[in-house]
């Protein structure tokens, strides 16, 4: 249970950046506000795509066969002889993030 609530404050913070990055984009480069629900689901859904077969996968090497290759899990590396360290952002707070981002692009308009 503790886990599942520190995963949950931890995407609130992710959300928000991804929704003060769509607010950003919105505004300032294309400056239409009536695109911010489109906008806002797309930059939702880009974190749980990427993240999204991480948290159901259980492979912990550095080759990603998944839509992930466009980054290498190097935390997931280890020395032998050392304890498992915990990713501060685990997968499933960009997931969560995605869908906390996708909820406020549907309840905006």
């Amino acid at each position: 249970m503790k886990n599942i609530i520190l995963c949950l404050l931890r995407s609130i913070p992710l959300s928000a950046l991804i929704i003060g990055f769509g607010y950003l984009y919105v505004f300032l480069i294309i400056q239409n506000p009536e695109k911010l629900d489109f906008t806002l689901f797309v930059l939702g859904s880009i974190p749980i795509v990427i993240f999204l077969p991480s948290v159901f996968s259980q492979s912990k090497s550095g080759c990603l066969h998944t839509p992930k290759v466009i980054f290498r899990k190097v935390d997931t590396l280890e020395k032998r002889g050392e304890g498992k360290t915990e990713s501060l952002f685990p997968a499933l707070s960009y997931v969560l993030a995605g869908i906390i981002t996708w909820l406020f692009s549907s309840v905006i308009y």
